[in-house]
């Protein structure tokens, strides 16, 4: 995920990002990955 843009992380859920990572910010779903 530290890879893909900041829009890709907090655009809709997708194979990578679960429903409740889509609200989080760009630092927080770093760290939960």
């Amino acid at each position: 995920m530290q890879n893909s843009p900041e829009g890709m992380l907090k655009s809709p859920p997708t194979a990578e990002n679960g429903s409740d990572e889509r609200d989080a910010t760009s630092e927080e779903t770093e760290t939960r990955m």
